[in-house]
């Protein structure tokens, strides 16, 4: 699996060339269109790309039933997710693989792909540079909104560590990715069995061991902008349910992420 080896003389040239960045963004999130035209300014000043272009990301209101049978499966990978998807989580994981098709047809040799509720934070930019720098030895390098992961460092710039974590955290607002990784991951996930966050934490399956930046230079703003497009509403049963099995679940994926490190 990926550790995140010291890089190559391709691998410092890669790095060195400017990057494409992609938002997902649903057109009917109207609420969320000023911080996507606020991200795209911000990125287009960065120096490390080369513009941000907006993907339409795909809405779970619209999807057609065969679609999400095409792709959606239950218990593929062990452990078993306990929770049916919800559409919305289907939809999501397809938008992120289209942009991971997109990177292909492309010819990008990285990207960062973003969702349209991220918010850079002061340390934006330096966490972006150090991605940059290691995107090829790393393959998924996550800009995780919540500053909770630990693990062995990688490398550090200013104030920003990289690190590979152990388990790898939820969340994948916001992430960068060489095209290497882009090809595997459309390849194991031709067929998928729980969220696009949960999936990338088994680096076993995916032979990608995610690294993350810490802080991740990030936040998530859904609250501010509208509401999670994820969101929907529980039963009592449900909820409870989903309080129980959470946990173990958890518990099965920190084992194994362990083990298999």
């Amino acid at each position: 699996m990926n550790e995140c080896p010291d890089k190559s003389q391709a691998g410092r040239a890669a790095a060195s060339a400017k990057l494409p960045a992609f938002i997902l963004h649903l057109g009917r999130a109207a609420a969320r269109q000023e911080n996507v035209d606020s991200l795209q300014r911000l990125v287009a000043q960065q120096v490390l790309f080369t513009g941000a272009e907006v993907l339409p990301a795909i809405d779970a209101e619209q999807m057609p039933q065969a679609q999400s049978e095409a792709v959606y499966r239950r218990k593929i990978f062990l452990p078993f997710y306990p929770f049916a998807l919800k559409p919305a989580e289907i939809a999501c994981f397809l938008s992120h693989r289209l942009a991971w098709q997109t990177m292909l047809e492309r010819g990008c040799a990285a990207a960062l792909i973003t969702e349209d509720d991220m918010q850079p934070r002061e340390n934006f930019a330096e966490a972006l540079a150090l991605a940059a720098a290691h995107i090829q030895a790393c393959g998924l390098i996550r800009f995780p909104h919540r500053d909770r992961e630990s693990g062995r460092l990688i490398a550090q710039q200013g104030q920003t560590e990289l690190i590979s974590p152990a388990p790898v955290g939820l969340g994948a607002v916001s992430y960068m990715l060489s095209r290497k990784a882009a090809e595997k991951l459309l390849a194991e996930t031709r067929h998928f069995d729980r969220p696009l966050d949960v999936f990338l934490q088994m680096f076993w399956v995916t032979k990608i061991h995610p690294a993350a930046l810490r802080p991740g230079g990030i936040a998530e703003i859904s609250a501010k902008i509208g509401g999670s497009t994820l969101t929907q509403k529980r039963t009592i049963g449900q909820k409870l349910r989903h309080e129980l099995l959470r946990p173990l679940y958890r518990a099965q994926i920190a084992l194994l992420s362990h083990l298999k490190t």
